[in-house]
């Protein structure tokens, strides 16, 4: 496992680079058990999931404006950028807008 902390993001090319490897990468793998523990656990606490998966993104530099009911990802980046990240139990999708 390849080390990715303290990750900066200075430009849109960093940005959209840094979602391309959370896609690439195991996290990916990593948000979609989370999601689907969560669909699938009795016990199934959306906050306690909303923390698990912010701090996973939050090692490649990243932080979620909005985490959705269903356990999607919304970025922003300096109000030029959004994408939405949508967790599929194997492997995530991106959707990305530039303003």
């Amino acid at each position: 496992m390849e080390n990715i902390e303290n990750v900066v993001i200075n430009s849109y090319e960093d940005f959209i680079s840094e979602l391309n490897k959370i896609k690439e990468s195991e996290t990916s793998a990593i948000l979609s058990f989370y999601k689907y523990c969560y669909l699938y656990s009795d016990e199934s606490d959306l906050k306690s999931y909303r923390k698990l998966i912010i701090e996973e993104v939050k090692s490649h530099g990243l932080i979620p404006y909005k985490v959705t009911k269903d356990i999607n990802l919304i970025f922003r980046y300096k109000r030029k950028a959004e994408a939405v990240m949508y967790i599929k139990p194997y492997g995530v999708d991106l959707c990305i807008y530039r303003r």
